[in-house]
């Protein structure tokens, strides 16, 4: 039997994820308290422009896309100044909504396929996690982010490489939460290990499968893989270590 199907493991992750949530509805990491060190290394260095405008999304997207390192000074300074423009401010909301939108929709993707080549654990793994953070908070992203952009999927899939990342964690809580239809769609799909839209009886259309064939996510077993890790003695782990 795996993680996913063992009883009493789906309500331990809801537990612990709901009592990381509850206060506020979602895990902001523009408050400094909860910065891990790496991010506070990270958010010391050399600053962007003293005022970044959100005219310069195309560009700073590009440079995430064109980069052939991603640990280079250009990637690093278009994270900064995209972590400034969804940090918190009087239009930070607004921001964050028409971030994801703007120039053809293409951010969240190339922040995706960012986070894909980065080194774990590195700065700027961690700069654009929290970038993508900043992006899940708002409930108008969140359902993009999650089916139409293939977060939860992509996120679900680096959580079992790295059960370590906590930041990985928080991003896929918040997707997951204030929109109970969404959070069943993720939970429900992924337990079936296939979409459920498509056909329906009788070979009848299922008018829900736009949504559903995106949401092949496993979201529950990428928890409980992360939960299984977090609590196995470290002598039973260190076979794994390279």
């Amino acid at each position: 039997m795996s993680m996913a199907e063992s009883p009493g493991c789906g309500s331990v992750i809801h537990v612990s994820f709901s009592l990381l949530v509850e206060s506020t509805g979602h895990v902001d990491l523009g408050t400094p308290s909860l910065y891990i060190p790496a991010l506070a290394l990270v958010l010391s260095l050399a600053s962007p422009s003293p005022s970044p405008s959100i005219q310069e999304l195309p560009s700073l997207i590009n440079d995430l896309a064109s980069c052939q390192e991603t640990f280079a000074e250009e990637p690093a300074r278009a994270l900064r100044t995209l972590f400034a423009l969804s940090e918190h401010h009087a239009l930070h909301e607004i921001n964050r909504i028409r971030m994801i939108n703007e120039a053809n929709a293409t951010l969240v993707p190339t922040l995706l396929e960012f986070l894909q080549q980065c080194n774990p654990n590195s700065s700027e793994q961690y700069l654009a996690l929290l970038v993508l953070n900043n992006l899940s908070i708002p409930t108008e992203n969140k359902r993009a982010i999650a089916l139409d952009f293939k977060a939860v999927k992509i996120l679900s899939r680096m959580l079992c490489w790295h059960p370590e990342s906590s930041l990985i964690c928080i991003i896929l809580v918040n997707l997951s939460f204030c929109d109970a239809a969404l959070r069943t769609l993720l939970v429900v799909q992924g337990l079936n290990g296939d979409s459920v839209g498509g056909h329906g009886h009788n070979g009848r259309t299922d008018h829900n499968a736009d949504h559903n064939a995106h949401s092949n996510g496993y979201l529950v077993e990428a928890f409980s893989y992360a939960l299984q890790v977090s609590i196995m003695p470290q002598q039973e782990l260190l076979p794994f270590v390279p």
